[in-house]
């Protein structure tokens, strides 16, 4: 059985939400998640989907590979 893996994301989406400038509940609506969800990533209580790391990717003008490497860069 293959282990599952979680990527907290939530201090790098913090850090590149306010160098755009955008506010935490304006990238929740323009990703298309509600503002509690994304306040849960931010603080790491979830761990996104796919699907939703790759809409946030979008509206931070990233690609999502980009957006995990970015987290897991300042990781180390």
């Amino acid at each position: 059985m293959e282990k599952k893996r979680t990527i907290y994301i939530g201090k790098t989406i913090i850090r590149l939400r306010e160098v755009k400038g955008i506010k935490q509940d304006e990238l929740a609506f323009r990703s298309g998640i509600t503002r509690k969800y994304m306040s849960n990533l931010e603080n790491d209580k979830n761990s996104p989907t796919l699907d939703k790391l790759a809409a946030i990717a979008r509206e931070l003008d990233m690609k999502t590979w980009e957006l995990v490497k970015e987290a897991e860069d300042k990781k180390r």
